[in-house]
């Protein structure tokens, strides 16, 4: 079995099912590079590091990004809530 990362999500997106996660990562807007970021790392729970290979970026590219990703997120998350 493949290693999970240990994410933390902020609460409002904690309690999301796998669809709608991925609902609201498509609503981000976040583009496509960062889209499939956010499925590998949140969805599919992959580890940075392997996200990174998946995507031929840095470690510490993903690491930076992520966090941009998530805000975009939560922003989604609140417009479907509406």
């Amino acid at each position: 079995m493949a290693p999970q990362a240990r994410i933390s999500l902020p609460p409002a997106l904690q309690g999301l099912t796998r669809g709608e996660m991925e609902r609201v990562i498509e609503q981000a807007n976040v583009g496509a590079e960062n889209e499939r970021i956010a499925k590998l790392y949140y969805i599919d729970r992959l580890p940075q590091a392997d996200v990174a290979a998946e995507v031929y970026l840095a470690q510490a590219t993903i690491k930076r990004r992520l966090p941009k990703i998530v805000e975009k997120m939560q922003i989604a998350e609140r417009h479907m809530k509406n």
